[in-house]
């Protein structure tokens, strides 16, 4: 049987023409070895947020479900400019959008989530020897509602691709060449990690590392379909990313953070509340995260799921004080590692960076401060880690 690549390009390597015809030479190459490809893409560089401030100069309220048809088209605009340049170069290729793709979500605009995909329409262009170019990001309701998967959504459409079809690898195309130990952008002493575990990868993405969404790397952990992070426009080797790996030194694993971050605290909270909580906002797709401190209960949200949070509490009646414009701070660990958060939240102190709350649990410890603080607390956790000359050491099985 002939085995299946998936491909992803991310909206900076398809960010004009040029890089198109460039991306279509990965695609073509994967070809040439004998491998049936399919292709998921993002809108071409800033396409979604021009379409956003379309629509915000004619209203500051647009609905969310026209704002999915709207920003749907740019994922369109790139699978014909991308399927034209294959075809160009001599190969069969075919457009698909994301119903025609056959991926079904649920109905939260803005940000669904797969509920499956039939992967028949795919099947049948590849068995023909035909590229698919599927659109990322989108995906169709079953009463037939236009639907956006929300930030790193094609990412996610790659990976719940490649387990629907059962593919060899996805291979994810970004302006960077690998996962790092943290943002080389922010730490300039950051380094590349050549291979991490689901988990760990999970871990960081939950956390703030924006290489790749949760979403996308669960999908890939349920069905054991590895993916690679890889450069599409400049040379570099990447990162894998599967469970065929024995780490050795139970050590750190990176440093993400994350920015715009709101903390909305309840005293006194009742038996039960957590759950509740947790329960409700699921349905509208927000992931909190969740502290007790004796009777306390504070919930950390993205800023952007603060309002949504608000109106939840407001219904049930509960009293909260939230402080905004904060951000969080995460080493991610190997189960067992030494790293204590006595260590971080002095390592922070020592640095004037105050700390608002810190949280462990095996896989991580958490410091909630001051969004102006971010870039600061982020090089002097990844020194205290250990992680400016290496990560951990790592052997493939």
């Amino acid at each position: 049987m002939v085995e299946i690549i998936v491909q992803k390009f991310g909206g900076t390597s398809v960010g004009s023409v040029e890089r198109i015809k460039r991306m279509a030479q990965h695609v073509i190459r994967e070809k040439q070895k004998g491998k049936e490809v399919a292709v998921v893409v993002s809108a071409m560089g800033d396409t979604t947020d021009h379409l956003t401030k379309l629509a915000g100069e004619i209203t500051a309220h647009p609905p969310k479900r026209e704002m999915d048809l709207l920003l749907s088209t740019g994922e369109q605009i790139t699978i014909a400019l991308l399927t034209l340049s294959i075809q160009e170069a001599g190969f069969k290729a075919v457009s698909l959008t994301g119903r025609q793709a056959g991926i079904r979500t649920d109905g939260v605009h803005g940000k669904a989530r797969i509920k499956g995909i039939d992967p028949t329409r795919v099947r049948e262009e590849l068995r023909r020897g035909i590229i698919p170019v599927v659109a990322g990001f989108q995906g169709i309701t079953d009463t037939g509602e236009i639907t956006t998967l929300g930030r790193g959504g094609s990412d996610t459409t790659a990976t719940a691709l490649a387990a629907a079809l059962g593919a060899e690898r996805c291979d994810i195309y970004t302006d960077v060449d690998g996962i790092y130990t943290t943002d080389p952008r922010v730490v300039p002493a950051a380094t590349r990690i050549p291979h991490l575990t689901y988990r760990e990868v999970l871990c960081l993405a939950d956390s703030g590392a924006a290489v790749i969404h949760p979403r996308a790397v669960f999908h890939s952990k349920k069905s054991r379909i590895p993916f690679r992070i890889l450069p599409g426009l400049i040379k570099g080797k990447g990162t894998l990313v599967d469970d065929h790996i024995h780490i050795t030194d139970r050590g750190p694993v990176g440093v993400a953070f994350k920015d715009e971050v709101a903390s909305i605290s309840m005293k006194d909270a009742a038996y039960g509340l957590e759950s509740l909580l947790k329960e409700s906002l699921e349905v509208i797709h927000v992931k909190p995260d969740l502290h007790w401190k004796g009777q306390d209960l504070t919930l950390t949200v993205d800023a952007s799921d603060r309002i949504d949070v608000e109106h939840l509490l407001r219904d049930l009646g509960q009293e909260y004080s939230e402080k905004v414009e904060q951000a969080k701070v995460t080493i991610v660990k190997s189960p067992g590692s030494d790293i204590l958060r006595f260590g971080v939240r002095s390592t922070l102190g020592d640095s004037g960076i105050d700390v608002s709350s810190i949280h462990e649990d095996p896989e991580k410890v958490t410091a909630l401060i001051g969004s102006e603080d971010i870039y600061r607390a982020a090089d002097v956790l990844h020194t205290f880690a250990g992680l400016d000359a290496s990560g951990a050491k790592r052997v493939v099985r």
